[in-house]
C-alpha cells in the first residue's frame, strides 16, 4: 500500500490538514500537516515511526520485521528534555496547533449517517465525547437495505479478494468487509467473514497479515477471541495461523487492538474476562520485555474499551484486592499499580490516565472510586517540572472527560487545576489542552443532573479573557474551547452567550492564516452560530488557500447554514482537481442534508480519468454514506481497466456506506486519545497505525 499511502501523504501535505483521501490498511491519514521527518526521529523512550521499506532505520521501526528489534526498551524510563520527533508527535509544530485535536475528535460532530438518515443525533452525551454512539441512534432511509449488501456489496468484495493480489486493493476490502460484519440471514454453508479473512493471515506482505488481524477485531465477530489471543501471545496457535513463524510484534498490537473491539460490543462477561486475562498478563510481563512499546499500548487500550461491570461488593472478593479482570474496580487498582512502577516506559504510562478516565466515567454509583482517580489524574497534571509531559498532557485530557459542572468539592477541584494550568503551564501543548478540557467541563451535568451556573459563567468569562488577551499561539484552542461550552450549554437547557459568537465572529472577519481561520470557522460551527454564515460564505469567496476553505465548508456545515447549500454546490462542482477541498465541500453538503450532492459526485465520478479525482469522489462518497452511491461505486470496484488504486478507494467507500456503525470504527480509540505520544502501530503520521485508518 505504499503507492496509495505516498498519494495520501502528498495530499496531506499539499492541501488541508484534515483526514486524507487514503492511507495505509485501506485507510486514511488523520494527521497534521507536520508529519514525522525521514528516519522517524529518535529521542530517549521513544519508538521511531514505520518504514514503508519494510527496512530498519535508526530509531525506526521494520514494519517488515517478525519480532521488532528497534527503538528504546520497553523497560526505558527516561522522558527527554524536549519533545521528539517521534511517532505521533509531529515536528515543526505538531503540538502547537489545534488541527491535529480536531482530525482525531471530530467523527461525533461529523456524524453524517445521522443527517443522511434522516435523524441528528444530540451532541454532548458522557459517551458521545469517547467517540461511542448506539447503532439505533440513527433512522436507516437512505442507509444500504441488508438485501443489498448480502446481494451485491458483500459478493462483490469477496469477488476482488478472491483474484486480486494488489496490496492497496486487498487490505481495502479486508478492511471493508469487517466494517460490514456477519449480519443475519447468512447461510450455514456460506464461508463466514471471519473465515475469510483468517486466510490473510500468513500472507508474506507484513501489511495484509496485520490488516487482517486487525479485521478480525474490526468485525467484532467474537469466534476470533481465542485466535486473536494466540497472535498477541506469539504462540505455538498464533505462530501457524502465520506461516509457522514467529508473529510480528506489528501483527501482535493490531491483534490486540482488535481483542479490545471484540470485548467492546461482547456481553458474554466470561468472554469480556478471558480478553482482559489475556492483555493484562501480557502487560505486566511479556510486552514490557518487548523493545517497542506497541504491544503494551495496544494491550492498555485494550483494556480501556473493555468496561466491566460495577460490583458493590468488589472490595469482598476472597478478602483481597480484587482483580482486574473481575470487576472495574479491579482494573482501575490495578492500572493505578500500574502507573506508579518507576520502570515503566514513559510512552506506555502516558496511557495509562486515558485508559483510567475511560474505565472511570460512568461510575457515578461509587463517588470514592471516581475521587481517588481524579486525585491522581490531579497530581499527574500539575506534576513537578519532572513529571513527564505526555503523562501530564494525558491526565488533562482523562480530566475534561470525567469533570462536569457540578459545583461538587472533586469537580470544583478539576476546574480550578484546569484554570491554573491553562493561563500559567509553560508546555504549549498541557496548557492548550486544558483549555479544551475546560470548555467539555463547564456546563457538562453532574451523576444527579446538577448545575452549578455561576460555575458556567465564571469558566466562560476565564475562557474569553484567554481568547481575548492571552497567548496568541492559543487563540485557535480558547475558540474551541468557548465552541464546545456553548455547545455544551445549549444541551444542558441555558441560554447561550450572546457575547462570545460576536467575539469569535469579529476575529474571523480579520483573520487571514489557514490556521486561524479553520479554528475560528470550526468554532462557529460547533456552536451552530448561523449568524455568521455571511461572513464564512464571504471568506469562503475571497480566499484561495484550501485549508482555509475547506474549514470553512465544515463551519458551515456544522452550522446547518441552509443559504450556504447553492455556494457550496458551485464550489464542489469546480473542485474535481482539489481532492480535500472537494471532500470537505462535499462532506458539508452531507451535513445540511442536500439530496443533490450525491448525485453530483456520481456524474463528476463518471466524467473523470484522474486518479486523484476518481479517489477523492470515492472518499466523498463513502463519507455521506447515502445507498445512491452503491452502484457507481461498485462498477468502479469491479472495473478492470480503471486504475488499481482508484478501485481501492472505491472499496474503503463501500465499506463505509454498510458500515455496521454509524461513526468510523476507530473513533471509539481516537476520539480523547493522547495522540502526541504514539507508537507505529497506534498512530505515526504515516497512515500505518489505527488511528489513522479510515
Amino acid at each position: 500500500m505504499k503507492t496509495l499511502l505516498s498519494l495520501a501523504v502528498l495530499i496531506g501535505l499539499s492541501s488541508l490538514a484534515l483526514n486524507g483521501v487514503a492511507g495505509a490498511h485501506g485507510g486514511t491519514y488523520r494527521g497534521p500537516t507536520d508529519s514525522t521527518p525521514p528516519g522517524g526521529g529518535s529521542g530517549s523512550g521513544s519508538s521511531g515511526s514505520g518504514s514503508s521499506t519494510g527496512t530498519t532505520s535508526t530509531g525506526g521501526s521494520n514494519r517488515g520485521g517478525a519480532s521488532g528489534t528497534s527503538g528504546q526498551g520497553a523497560s526505558g524510563t527516561n522522558s527527554p528534555s524536549t519533545t521528539p520527533s517521534g511517532p505521533g508527535i509531529p515536528s515543526g509544530g505538531g503540538a502547537a496547533t489545534w488541527e491535529p485535536w480536531w482530525a482525531f475528535n471530530r467523527d461525533p460532530f461529523l456524524n453524517l449517517k445521522a443527517v443522511i438518515h434522516e435523524s441528528r443525533v444530540r451532541a454532548g452525551s458522557d459517551t458521545w465525547f469517547l467517540g461511542h454512539l448506539p447503532t439505533t441512534s440513527t433512522r436507516d432511509q437512505l442507509r444500504p437495505t441488508d438485501k443489498v449488501i448480502q446481494e451485491e456489496i458483500t459478493p462483490a468484495l469477496l469477488r476482488v479478494l478472491a483474484k486480486e493480489r494488489d496490496n492497496d486493493l486487498v487490505t481495502g476490502v479486508l478492511v471493508a468487509l469487517a466494517k460490514i460484519g456477519d449480519r443475519q440471514g447468512v447461510s450455514a454453508d456460506e464461508v463466514s467473514k471471519a473465515q475469510t479473512i483468517q486466510t490473510f493471515l500468513g500472507s508474506p506482505n507484513q501489511e495484509i497479515a496485520e490488516t487482517a488481524a486487525l479485521s478480525l477485531g474490526i468485525l467484532a465477530n467474537e469466534s476470533s477471541v481465542d485466535l486473536l489471543i494466540a497472535l498477541v501471545n506469539d504462540s505455538k496457535d498464533g505462530r501457524r495461523m502465520v506461516g509457522n513463524r514467529k508473529v510480528s510484534w506489528r501483527t501482535r498490537a493490531f491483534a490486540a487492538y482488535g481483542l479490545g473491539l471484540i470485548g467492546f460490543y461482547s456481553e458474554d462477561a466470561d468472554q469480556r474476562q478471558e480478553i482482559l486475562t489475556a492483555v493484562r498478563t501480557l502487560l505486566a510481563g511479556d510486552a514490557l520485555k518487548m523493545a517497542t512499546p506497541d504491544v503494551a499500548v495496544a494491550c492498555l487500550t485494550a483494556m480501556g474499551l473493555v468496561r466491566l461491570e460495577l460490583e458493590p461488593q468488589c472490595l469482598l472478593v476472597a478478602g483481597k484486592c480484587p482483580s482486574p479482570s473481575h470487576c472495574r474496580r479491579g482494573q482501575i487498582q490495578w492500572l493505578r499499580e500500574l502507573a506508579s512502577r518507576e520502570d515503566l516506559n514513559y510512552v506506555l504510562r502516558s496511557h495509562i490516565p486515558i485508559t483510567l478516565g475511560r474505565l472511570t466515567l460512568d461510575t457515578e454509583g461509587d463517588p470514592q472510586l471516581r475521587a481517588t482517580v481524579v486525585k491522581d489524574l490531579l497530581s499527574w497534571a500539575g506534576g513537578s517540572s519532572k513529571t513527564q509531559r505526555h503523562l501530564r498532557a494525558s491526565s488533562i485530557m482523562a480530566l475534561g472527560v470525567l469533570g462536569t459542572g457540578s459545583g461538587q468539592p472533586v469537580d470544583s477541584a478539576i476546574i480550578e487545576a484546569l484554570m491554573g494550568t491553562a493561563k500559567n503551564s509553560r508546555l504549549l501543548e498541557v496548557r492548550t489542552l486544558a483549555l479544551i478540557a475546560l470548555g467539555q467541563v463547564g456546563a457538562r451535568r453532574g451523576p444527579g443532573g446538577e448545575l452549578d451556573e455561576d460555575g458556567v459563567v465564571a469558566i466562560r468569562e476565564f475562557l474569553i479573557e484567554q481568547f481575548v488577551e492571552g497567548r496568541s499561539t492559543d487563540r485557535g484552542w480558547s475558540a474551541l474551547a468557548l465552541s464546545l461550552l456553548e455547545n455544551i450549554t445549549i444541551n444542558a437547557g441555558l441560554p447561550p452567550s450572546a457575547r462570545v459568537p460576536g467575539l469569535i465572529r469579529k476575529e474571523l472577519g480579520s483573520a487571514t492564516s489557514p490556521d486561524q481561520v479553520g479554528a475560528l470557522a470550526v468554532a462557529l460551527g460547533i456552536m451552530q452560530d448561523t449568524d455568521s454564515s455571511s461572513i464564512m460564505l464571504e471568506k469562503l469567496s475571497k480566499l484561495s488557500d484550501d485549508r482555509s476553505r475547506g474549514y470553512l465548508c465544515i463551519g458551515l456545515g456544522l452550522m446547518n447554514s441552509r443559504e450556504s447549500i447553492e455556494p457550496l454546490s458551485k464550489l464542489l462542482k469546480s473542485s474535481r482537481y482539489r481532492p480535500l477541498l472537494l471532500r470537505e465541500a462535499a462532506i458539508s453538503l452531507g451535513l445540511l442534508g442536500d439530496k443533490n450532492v450525491v448525485e453530483d459526485l456520481i456524474v463528476e465520478m463518471q466524467g473523470s480519468t484522474s486518479l486523484t479525482a476518481q479517489s477523492s469522489i470515492a472518499a466523498a462518497l463513502g463519507s455521506i454514506g447515502d445507498a445512491r452511491s452503491v452502484r457507481p461505486l461498485l462498477k468502479m470496484l469491479e472495473d478492470p481497466e480503471l486504475n488499481v488504486r482508484a478501485r481501492a478507494f472505491a472499496a474503503v467507500a463501500l465499506g463505509i456506506v454498510a458500515d455496521k456503525e454509524p461513526l468510523p470504527w476507530n473513533s471509539k480509540i481516537a476520539v480523547g486519545a493522547n495522540y502526541l505520544a504514539g507508537t507505529p502501530t497506534l498512530t505515526d503520521g504515516q497512515g500505518t497505525g489505527v488511528l489513522d485508518i479510515l
